[in-house]
Order: structure tokens, then sequence, then C-alpha cells
């Protein structure tokens, strides 16, 4: 799988309201900036929703889109097609502007968003 089509996956998860908006972060982000690095996972920082009465943030509404769409959970990651992805919530003030600010761009036309430099 292409990195376009968990982008597109992810663009769709925000769609349908799994996530609030999300940003690309790490070695993948980095790379937009910096001469490439080989990098063996996916970080997406992304604003959780919150349910109802809900006080702590959890991941199953990721698990329960993804899985039934291929994805396996294996530790930390979701891993879809082959690539390993760390859903991380922004954890702290910096993060927190970082995913507010991040700029839109295109990966082989499909658009995503990244943090800045």
């Amino acid at each position: 799988m292409k990195i376009t089509e968990i982008l597109a996956l992810v663009n769709e998860m925000e769609r349908d309201g799994v996530i609030g908006g999300y940003a690309i972060g790490g070695a993948v982000a980095a790379a937009m900036y910096l001469e490439p690095v080989a990098t063996l996972d996916i970080d997406i920082f992304v604003a959780f929703r919150l349910q109802e009465n809900q006080f702590l943030i959890s991941p199953q509404p990721l698990y329960d889109y993804l899985v039934p769409r291929g994805a396996r959970i294996e530790g930390e990651y979701l891993v879809i097609g082959d690539w390993p992805v760390q859903f991380l919530p922004p954890t702290g003030p910096l993060a927190e502007d970082a995913l507010q600010h991040a700029v839109q761009t295109e990966v082989e036309s499909t658009p995503t968003r990244v943090f800045t430099a």
C-alpha cells in the first residue's frame, strides 16, 4: 500500500468524524523540509474526539474504523497495508499548536497536513 492510500484513509476518517484534525509528524514530516530519510512508521497526530461523559481519550474509535478496513493492531501501531502507523494525541502546548497550525500540502495529489518545520 502506498503512503497516499493511507493519507486518503486518514482524510476519510476526518470526514466521517472519527477524528478531528490531524497532521503528519516525525520523520515523514521532516522529509518535507530536509533530505529524505528512511523511516519505518508514520506518526499521525490527531485531535481525538471525546465521547459524551468521557474524560480520557480512547483509541477505540480508530480501531473500530480501521480494523474492518484491513488494519491490524501490533503493539502501539495500527498496521495499514505494510505501514505501521502511530496515532498520537498532542501532549502539550507545543504539539497542540503544531497540530492547529499544520501546513496543508499534497503528496502525489492526495491532500494532507504536515507539521511545520
